[in-house]
């Protein structure tokens, strides 16, 4: 309520005519943008991937609102609406409106990673209307923009720099993925060039980019399964294959005649956080199904831990 709040005071404040409000929507909705590069830089902000998600929900409506109040007062300003003239800053309009339509719960989720990427097309759209927009805009509007790009461009660089350092070392081989068919589960053995330092709970996010068309832009979270008290020079996922990327690794190494199969891959990682199960004389651990999973490093860690009388509850579903 409070960012709603802020917008509509920055809005309002010292308005005397409709082209001033249309001028002020204009601005705001440049710098509503801001916030939105959060999602560019997902290795930087994994750990607050929830934040950062809502972060970016609210401010990509609130971007759309000032778009939306920019063109209708700006039509409403001069009483008339001439396409040609401002193709760009309609095209922009359009594809926000897209975006944001789109990202609706009911209809992102039919099929999530087609979204991802009519998505990113609009995004992309959005942009290049909105800076060719801005191209016949003052100085100072088109610098917003500028500082934008650039706060992208930094985030994209260092994102890509720090997945370099996690999966390349001079004279080693590069991240392998090692893929197997565990009894209907995806079972993974990543060999990393260097060790990794992962605790109980964390979690990677992977690419494998010969798996599907498409794949070598799309990273997906999986928790590690494996655990030791030094990095690890290879670590485990176990996956259980739903539709999209899962089930396509499941049938990437099905199609091989049921043997693993060795693929290049990618990890950025580890993130998220882990509880504490050392600290505590009596630990409950409750899981069933896939969720035992995530319960194995926890499992790992706990039997060598100093205390005693770790107590351990579950429901378990064997995966192989």
């Amino acid at each position: 309520m409070t960012y709603i709040g802020l917008n509509i005071f920055c809005l309002t404040f010292r308005v005397a005519s409709l082209p001033a409000a249309a001028l002020r929507a204009g601005d705001l909705a440049l710098l509503n943008q801001f916030p939105l590069i959060l999602h560019f830089a997902p290795i930087l902000f994994a750990d607050y991937r929830i934040l950062v998600l809502r972060i970016h929900s609210a401010a990509g409506f609130m971007c759309l609102s000032h778009i939306l109040l920019h063109v209708v007062s700006f039509i409403a300003g001069r009483g008339d609406f001439n396409f040609n003239e401002h193709l760009y800053a309609y095209s922009a309009a359009v594809s926000a409106c897209f975006v944001v339509l789109l990202s609706l719960p009911s209809l992102r989720r039919v099929a999530y990673e087609l979204f991802l990427w009519i998505h990113r097309l609009l995004a992309t759209v959005f942009i290049v209307g909105v800076c060719f927009h801005l191209l016949n805009s003052g100085k100072l509007r088109f610098r917003y923009f500028i500082a934008y790009l650039g706060l992208l461009t930094a985030s994209v660089l260092i994102r890509l720099s720090m997945a370099v350092y996690r999966n390349m070392k001079w004279c080693e081989p590069c991240t392998r993925a090692i893929i197997s068919d565990a009894h209907g589960f995806v079972h993974i053995t990543l060999s990393l060039p260097r060790p990794c330092e992962i605790d109980a709970g964390q979690y990677v996010l992977l690419y494998v980019p010969r798996v599907s068309l498409l794949s070598f832009a799309q990273s997906h979270p999986f928790v590690v399964a494996s655990w030791a008290e030094v990095g690890q020079n290879s670590i485990e996922l176990i996956i259980q294959p739903r539709r999209g990327f899962t089930g396509k690794l499941l049938r990437h190494c099905r199609g091989q005649g049921g043997q693993s199969v060795q693929r290049r891959a990618f990890i950025t990682g580890p993130h998220g956080t882990n509880a504490a199960v050392n600290d505590y004389r009596t630990v409950l651990l409750v899981a069933s199904g896939p969720g035992v999973i995530a319960m194995l490093p926890y499992l790992k860690k706990s039997s060598t831990a100093t205390t005693t009388g770790k107590d351990v509850l579950g429901e378990f579903t064997s995966y192989g």
